[in-house]
């Protein structure tokens, strides 16, 4: 797996873990794309600056009304873009028709690279 992939991901295991390791996101950082598999293999994307509290409050809908708890969790870096990237991420994922956990992770690496070279400075511009 190339260096680039390794390090857009902050977080990948249970969703236990994830308030030891996530802090909250300012909003001079922007905000974090994660991605949650549940236990049939269906993927969910979403797009916080609070990851914690985004898996703590899916925990407690199942526990109030049943359904499928998440067996892992992805939590990417921080992205000042995070909203356009979550929904770029989407729009691309009704036109594939692919709902896997990988190719979820591969177009947010993808859409991270694509962000960093737009708000690149040109060369000989000051900033």
């Amino acid at each position: 797996m190339s260096e680039k992939k390794l390090n857009s991901w902050i977080y990948d295991g249970t969703p236990d873990n994830i308030g030891l390791i996530v802090p909250d996101a300012n909003p001079g950082i922007g905000g974090y794309i994660v991605l949650a598999q549940l236990h049939n293999g269906e993927v969910r994307l979403f797009a916080t600056r609070y990851p914690t509290r985004c898996v703590v409050g899916w925990k407690s809908q199942v526990r109030k009304f049943g359904g499928q708890d998440f067996t892992r969790v992805m939590v990417s870096t921080p992205h000042i873009r995070y909203e356009r990237i979550k929904r770029m991420i989407v729009e691309s994922g009704e036109d594939e028709g692919c709902r896997s956990i990988q190719f979820y992770r591969d177009k947010v690496v993808e859409l991270f690279e694509v962000a960093a070279h737009s708000h690149a400075v040109p060369a000989g511009v000051p900033a």
